[in-house]
């Protein structure tokens, strides 16, 4: 079937809309939890760093599909809210908001059963219709604190120490 005269190529394929390709990560592989996706939305030797991840890392589509399974079961009802597009040639940046509820033990820290809000921004590099890095980046201590992982003294004082020393160097 012939595609429509200006319609991108779909996904996954060269010529792909490079907007497209960063939404859909957004709209299909986490808003709908299709982890199989991440074989048509990635490139095999996928870098995906995100600092939840101990070592910052992964690399490879079945890394990644792991790192995605265990975060929805941590967080079964995560949804993506894309706020800010930014898109340059080959590389776009989305700023989001993720919002769930933690619902499995994560980083040895317990269930909570908080419902969390983590603002964060996404940059990807696509070639060929598929996304070949991904650099995550929010607060991990803000996520820690919104589920109970960082309690007592240690919040009320080293937490916001931390805080102005991370902003001051941005």
């Amino acid at each position: 079937m012939a595609q429509p005269q200006g319609a991108h190529p779909p996904v996954g394929s060269p010529g792909a809309d490079t907007e497209a390709v960063a939404r859909s990560y957004f709209e299909r592989l986490i808003n709908q939890h299709d982890v199989a996706f991440a074989t048509t939305l990635f490139d095999p030797a996928i870098g995906f760093h995100d600092p939840a991840i101990p070592g910052g890392g992964l690399n490879g589509i079945p890394q990644v599909q792991r790192f995605f399974e265990t975060f929805f079961d941590t967080f079964p009802d995560v949804h993506f809210e894309m706020k800010e597009f930014f898109v340059d040639g080959n590389q776009v940046a989305v700023g989001f908001i993720w919002t769930g509820t933690h619902r499995a033990k994560l980083f040895g820290i317990t269930l909570s059963e908080r419902h969390v809000i983590v603002p964060g921004i996404d940059i990807f590099h696509i070639a060929n219709g598929r996304i070949t890095s991904v650099q995550v980046a929010f607060d991990p201590l803000d996520l820690l604190l919104q589920f109970g992982g960082v309690r007592g003294v240690l919040a009320r004082t080293v937490v916001p120490a931390v805080r102005r020393l991370w902003l001051g160097r941005l």
